[in-house]
């Protein structure tokens, strides 16, 4: 079994509560005829500001994430709220 979530964690209210859930899927046991040796698996893939030690590349990614993201988003999307809130939410997220 597996699960997988991408560019979406950081917008659940109660994380801790998801991932349990999560946790409690996947190791639920489905086979009829009994407990299984099969390995569940579990990938989250999520956005992360770089932090203010990370040089040069860090400097660069934050420009990016904050003022092209949003500008290029809104531009091509017509929304530009929707990705201020992605940029401050990426900028929130540990």
């Amino acid at each position: 079994k597996a699960a997988t979530m991408s560019f979406g964690i950081r917008n659940v209210p109660e994380k801790e509560t998801a991932l349990c859930e999560i946790h409690r899927v996947l190791k639920k046991d489905s086979s009829p005829s009994g407990p299984t040796t099969l390995e569940s698996k579990l990938a989250i893939m999520e956005f992360s500001e770089p932090g203010p030690d990370s040089g040069i590349m860090g400097s660069m990614a934050r420009f990016f994430i904050r003022n092209v993201v949003p500008a290029v988003g809104a531009a091509l999307s017509g929304f530009p709220k929707e990705y201020m809130h992605l940029q401050k939410s990426i900028k929130e997220f540990p």
